[in-house]
């Protein structure tokens, strides 16, 4: 296993999230404003995430408001977890993260697994004697499980908890998208039951590897991708742009500049040309 594909550190401000829209195609005027920094603000969505990048230049790094809770999330495809839990929890340990999203972690079943050190997994799979193809999980820091109010493991490619974080409830979601366009809507349908069943007052949180490439059209997507991601948009990718702007959810990791070797999570060396494939996203 390499290192953890994606991270995010984010301020959870003191806002609800409302009541969300149902789909629809994004237009450029569903978008909403311009905004110099990253939010999820529309017209619709009443609960901003905003989301702490880092300081302004010639300042120092911000310090949280009294009733905000700083907290710090990840994304890993572990591509089969059996037996690498330990190297799992040390890996998350030197990340210095809370919570991470897994994906593919071929899991039998669904519950809950002490590992070390006090983090505790929450795991879906499929049912004993069926075969293998996703499985999902979110790994909780040993300071976080106390405050676990619900687990909702809803089948091999989406799981989701709720959590409370400081004076905040969280509706935090890992989910797996299928390689294929086809089974693409139906996983996007599953995704959407969950989200609109979540609370009014949290705020939403959605992890994963969604196989998908969105592209860097900030201006047509604007408030749901930034520019720092790779040029290339797919059929999944543009369900998933626009199931975002729907839903008034916005792709984290396109808001920040990332190194040249942290633009892409893999690739495939043919004899013609490299492939490169980037699509675990944090989405908030």
């Amino acid at each position: 296993m390499g290192a953890a594909s994606s991270t995010e550190k984010q301020e959870w401000s003191h806002a609800p999230h409302g009541n969300r829209r149902g789909a629809g195609t994004a237009r450029r005027k569903d978008i909403g404003p311009p905004s110099r920094r990253p939010t999820t603000r529309r017209k619709e969505h009443k609960g901003p995430v905003q989301c702490v990048l880092g300081s302004s230049h010639g300042r120092g790094p911000r310090r949280p408001k009294p009733w905000t809770k700083n907290l710090a999330f990840g994304t890993w495809n572990v591509t089969s977890l059996g037996g690498k839990e330990p190297e799992l929890v040390r890996e998350v340990e030197r990340y210095q993260l809370e919570i991470v999203g897994l994906a593919s972690t071929h899991s039998l079943g669904s519950g809950t697994q002490l590992l070390e050190r006090g983090w505790t997994l929450f795991f879906s799979g499929v049912l004993h004697g069926e075969r293998c193809q996703a499985g999902v999980g979110l790994l909780i820091a040993p300071q976080l499980s106390r405050h676990v109010l619900e687990f909702s493991p809803v089948n091999e490619r989406v799981v989701s908890l709720r959590l409370r974080a400081g004076d905040r409830c969280l509706t935090i979601v890992s989910a797996y998208g299928p390689n294929g366009s086809v089974e693409y809507p139906t996983f996007l349908e599953t995704l959407r039951g969950v989200l609109e069943s979540a609370q009014t007052g949290d705020s939403i949180v959605l992890l994963g590897d969604f196989n998908a490439h969105v592209g860097n059209d900030s201006d047509t997507w604007r408030g749901v991708i930034g520019r720092n991601s790779p040029p290339d948009l797919n059929s999944c990718g543009f369900l998933l742009l626009d199931f975002c702007a729907s839903h008034g959810l916005s792709i984290m990791n396109t808001m920040f500049k990332h190194k040249g070797a942290h633009q892409y999570t893999w690739y495939q060396d043919t004899s013609c040309h490299l492939t490169f494939g980037r699509m675990s996203w944090t989405l908030g």
